[in-house]
């Protein structure tokens, strides 16, 4: 399956899903809402910057991704995964079996390509996650561009 998400800057943004555009609603509280294949299917996520956290909320529960200088890391179902993203906007998500996701940035947002495994519920959720926190992430990186060399 592949993802593509979207970020808004004015609006929550949208998640490409196999090429089905889907938009994401932006809630208080810094949550998205994103909409899911049926009526009661749906899920919620935020970044917190200052945390360096991705929590993602579902009917099923809630996952959290903590970062830390590197790689982030989260468990669910009992087996663990790592995030890393790497030099011009690789992400990969590897899980105890191996890669389960691999993409990279685009335009204003984040494009992973998810094989099957115990995520499913949560890969949209997560893929829209990792796009705010490198939206994030840029906007850093721009910010002390700009300053670099200020005296």
């Amino acid at each position: 399956m592949i993802l593509e998400a979207k970020p808004g800057v004015f609006t929550g943004g949208r998640l490409v899903a196999d090429g089905i555009a889907v938009p994401v609603e932006r809630r208080p509280g810094g949550w998205h809402f994103i909409p899911g294949p049926g009526p009661e299917e749906g899920g919620q996520v935020r970044y917190g910057g200052w945390s360096s956290r991705i929590t993602a909320a579902r009917a099923e529960g809630i996952l959290e991704i903590r970062f830390g200088w590197s790689r982030g890391t989260f468990e669910h179902r009992g087996r663990s995964y790592v995030v890393t993203f790497s030099f011009f906007g690789r992400v990969r998500v590897e899980g105890e079996t191996g890669i389960v996701a691999s993409g990279g940035s685009t335009w204003g947002g984040l494009r992973l390509e998810w094989v099957p495994s115990d995520l499913g519920a949560f890969v949209r959720e997560i893929t829209f996650g990792l796009a705010l926190k490198a939206l994030a992430d840029d906007a850093v990186l721009l910010a002390a561009g700009t300053h670099a060399g200020v005296a």
